[in-house]
Parts: C-alpha cells; structure tokens; sequence
C-alpha cells in the first residue's frame, strides 16, 4: 500500500507520495515493514511536456521493484548497465507523452493481468500528473495541465479504468487533487477546506499540505510511511524535486531521488550527500533539496540507491 496525492492547477503541478513497502505477515491481518525507503516515483520529462508519476499496489513485478519496472516501460529500453546494475545513462531519446501513457496502458493490459492472481490481488494503480505544452505557446495559450489515473483491480476479467481531467476543467474549477492508494477521504476533506480558503499560498505551503495529509494517514494506517518524495514542476518549466524525512525518525545525511527520465538522461533513483546538485535535461534545469536541508560537505557525491529483494 501507498498513498500518492496529486495538486493540478494552472501555475504549478505538485505531487507527493510516502515510500514505504509494507508485506504481510503469516496471519494476513496486518502488516509489517519491509523497505521504509523504496522508491515509489517517476519524473518524466517529454519532448512535449512533463510527467509526475507515482504508483501503488503491487511492488514487485517479477522479482523487480515496480518503478524499475515501469522506468523500463516509459523509456521503451532496458534502465540496467550490461552487469545488471542500474546506472545513469547518456544519450537516452526524447520521450513523448502520449507514447508514455500508451506504453504504460499496455503494459497493464498485456503483462500486468498475466501475472499469477496471488501477485495480482494486490492492484496496480498509476497516478500520472503534468503539462502538456502547445506547439507554440503565448499568454492566451500556455501550457494544459493534466491528471489521469490509470488503474486495474487484479481481475483479469476487467478491463483497465482510465480516469482524466475534462480537457477544459480549469473553465470552472482553480484546482483540483488526485490520488492512488489508502483511503484519506478525512484528509481530503480538510484539505480541500484548506485549499479553497482565501489564505494565499506559494507552492511550499502547498507542498506542506500535501505532506501533512500522507503524514497524518501514516499516524493511523501502518501501511504509510512518513518520509516523502515530492515533485514540482510550474508553468515555467522549472523542476523541482524534494525528500522530505520523517520527522520522528533520526538525522540522516542523505537525500534521495525518484527516477529521471528526459532529453539524453535516464538517472535511476539515487542517494545523494554532501551536497546537492542540478541536474541539466535538455532545456529543463532540475534542482534537488532534502527537507530538513541537507548540509554542504567538502565532498559531494551521489550513488545508485541499493534495491531490496522481494519479501
């Protein structure tokens, strides 16, 4: 189980989601932790627009962690060096994302709903955010934001369920969530309150909204954790990306990154310390931070975040 939350509006998309992979125990009635750190994101930058991605259910497809999986699927080619490790890689085509959202609905239909029911029971659901850019774009035509929710209940006698925003919804509405994984409707309630109130906000306080919802869902359901990765990206194209920590847990000088994919680059998740880098992806600039801040050191490195084995 998961709980990813997704913040649509015109100037600014933010989306959210808790990194914890639970498994059960022996009793099937309750749970325990299995990776509190796995990474459950993916930021996609397209040739024609830009993607947050997050999931929730099933978290192992084939012995594979399922946002190695899906990165495989996005980027159409295998995200592993020859020797099995997974690496950054140069070079990688520009993705488009209409082939992105092609690509994972059939990757559902064909090999999710083949798997054997006892992996399929957990779901798969994928929470997609972003902005579509125009071909050419003005200050009456800027870019479309977008949600949709794609999603497929294990029965193979189902078909996968697509949920979208209406093409024009920004006609009536300011803003809109979306979500996939643990029930949080008390939370959604006060988060729209919160939303729709007249308390100007940038998009840290927004930000901070959503985190404290997948936080206060974590208080009562075991099953999500409180240390959270969050992706920003605005009108403007800048593409921000954040690991905010637990804040009951102790200090820890490392942050962390969700899958990569745009123009030349393929980065997989990493661990990064003594300091954090940007990251140039064709014409986006992403910038990385750690919430608490991560200190500057003498020496500034980033490694592959290791990949736990199935329970």
């Amino acid at each position: 189980m998961t709980l990813a939350l997704g913040l649509v509006t015109a100037p600014l998309v933010l989306q959210v989601s808790d990194r914890l992979v639970v498994k059960k125990y022996a009793n099937r009635s309750s749970y325990q932790s299995h990776d509190p750190l796995a990474n459950k994101s993916l930021l996609v930058l397209a040739g024609n627009g830009t993607a947050c991605i997050s999931y929730s259910g099933l978290a192992y497809i084939d012995r594979i962690p399922t946002d190695q999986v899906l990165a495989r699927v996005i980027h159409g080619n295998s995200v592993t060096a020859p020797d099995g490790r997974l690496a950054i890689a140069f070079g990688a085509p520009i993705p488009r994302l209409g082939t992105v959202i092609s690509r994972l609905l059939e990757f559902i239909r064909r090999d999710f709903t083949a798997l054997p029911k006892f992996e399929r029971r957990n779901q798969l659901n994928i929470l997609v955010c972003g902005y579509t850019w125009r071909r050419r774009i003005t200050t009456a035509r800027p870019p479309r934001p977008f949600a949709l929710r794609i999603s497929h209940n294990g029965n193979q006698s189902n078909a996968v369920r697509v949920d979208a925003l209406p093409r024009y919804w920004l006609w009536d509405r300011t803003s809109t969530t979306g979500s996939v994984g643990a029930e949080w409707d008390a939370e959604k309630v006060r988060l729209l309150e919160r939303l729709s109130d007249s308390t100007p906000r940038n998009q840290d306080d927004c930000e901070t909204l959503l985190v404290n919802a997948i936080r206060s869902v974590a208080d009562r359901n075991n099953t999500v954790g409180k240390d959270c990765m969050s992706l920003l990206i605005t009108r403007q194209q800048e593409v921000r990306i954040r690991f905010l920590s637990d804040p009951d847990a102790g200090e820890e000088c490392a942050a962390y990154t969700p899958w990569l994919i745009g123009p030349g680059i393929v980065m997989p998740p990493q661990v990064l310390y003594g300091g954090l880098p940007h990251v140039q992806s064709g014409p986006y600039m992403i910038t990385f931070e750690r919430i608490p801040e991560i200190l500057p050191g003498n020496i500034i490195g980033s490694s592959s975040q290791r990949r736990l084995s199935p329970p």
